[in-house]
């Protein structure tokens, strides 16, 4: 090659690298000038947000990402830092994973492994709590679902229930009357002396008949009067021992029917206490009865009352086959047949204690029942004392 030609080739060549050095100028400064335009775009739409927001969080991890690309590192790390202050304000462990995660890319093109490895372990951390509230959430929609459905069934069967009440109502008063009607013509019937034997026996055991059905319909109104909680206790001070007194007077013809003895140990003067008669006789006959129902011949039922000046205590005590641990259990409730029967096959509707139980915690009182079996049984009625 001639020196002259060897001059040529040298000049090309400088030129061409002048004009990729031209080229690679302009390709930075429009790669730069691009970087700054997203940047610039990416903080106009962070403005937007007036509070921490998911879309927000995306956002400043994405900005951080275009401040390390352009080796804008203190710009990035207190946007990462931001990113992750707001997740934390949203308690959200998702975003708290995917902010993490990104910063341990950050520290790991910065060649700090460390710092990688801490932030990898925390988004890790991070991502299971995410997995783990998901799984909660989808379960928590499941109960709701559940408790929506038991919701509607619960209503459907609260409607069915009171059509029953309505139908109880409506039927029990219907039959109370020409019950009543019947009873009342039969005992007229039996004023007359003119009856064979037989026709004295029917018309007792018809008497008998609507005897128990008027109570059986009697205590149907009762329970439903409570079940609608209908029951219009006035409590104001009474002497429970002048009730107790006329109860044990009536009582004791029924008793001594069975050759049982109904005895009493009431104080000698008065004793008051907040109660509505009207709710509180019945109880007392309830259990008096029962312990006759229940009391084979020849024993004794027993009546006290005693208090301490703050409560006052109404005991009703025989000697029958008393009643099981299991019997106990579900002694209050309505419609119970009992493993014990009346010794001389009384009429028992299975309501009776369980509206006793009723009338008296509607007067704030409290019933017990204590019992071995074999040994008899003893009602407790607590009241408060006046």
């Amino acid at each position: 090659m001639s020196k002259y030609s060897h001059i040529s080739w040298l000049q090309k060549k400088t030129q061409i690298h002048q004009r990729l050095l031209v080229c690679l100028v302009l390709l930075c400064s429009s790669m730069f000038g691009f970087s700054q335009t997203k940047i610039d775009s990416i903080q106009e739409q962070l403005s937007q947000f007036s509070s921490p927001d998911s879309n927000r969080i995306l956002l400043l991890i994405e900005l951080a990402e275009w401040y390390e690309d352009e080796e804008v590192l203190d710009e990035s790390m207190k946007t990462f830092q931001l990113a992750i202050n707001e997740a934390k304000g949203l308690r959200s462990p998702r975003f708290l994973a995917r902010t993490y995660y990104e910063l341990g890319h950050y520290w790991r093109h910065r060649d700090n492994l460390e710092e990688g490895l801490k932030a990898y372990v925390i988004a890790a951390e991070f991502y299971e709590a995410s997995e783990q509230n998901a799984k909660l959430a989808k379960l928590n929609k499941q109960i709701e679902s559940h408790q929506a459905a038991l919701q509607a069934r619960n209503e459907q069967l609260m409607r069915v229930n009171d059509d029953k009440n309505d139908l109880v109502s409506i039927v029990a008063h219907d039959l109370r009357a020409p019950l009543g009607n019947i009873q009342g013509l039969v005992k007229h019937m039996q004023k007359d002396k003119a009856h064979s034997k037989d026709q004295v026996q029917y018309l007792e055991m018809i008497d008998r008949s609507c005897s128990r059905l008027i109570e059986m319909t009697n205590a149907v109104l009762d329970m439903e009067a409570i079940e609608a909680e209908h029951l219009n206790v006035t409590l104001q001070k009474l002497d429970v021992v002048r009730l107790v007194k006329n109860l044990v007077s009536e009582a004791k013809n029924t008793a001594s029917e069975k050759q049982i003895t109904l005895k009493s140990n009431l104080p000698d003067k008065d004793m008051n206490i907040i109660a509505d008669q009207n709710f509180l006789q019945p109880v007392i006959q309830n259990l008096v009865t029962n312990a006759i129902n229940y009391s084979p011949t020849h024993t004794s039922i027993n009546l006290n009352v005693a208090s301490n000046g703050f409560k006052t205590i109404i005991e009703v005590s025989d000697k029958g086959p008393g009643i099981s641990a299991s019997d106990q259990k579900r002694l209050f409730s309505p419609f119970q047949t009992l493993s014990n029967k009346p010794t001389q096959n009384e009429n028992s509707t299975g309501l009776g204690l369980y509206i006793t139980k009723r009338y008296v915690e509607a007067m704030n009182g409290l019933i017990r029942c204590n019992s071995k079996v074999g040994e008899g049984t003893t009602f407790e009625v607590e009241f408060e004392s006046a």
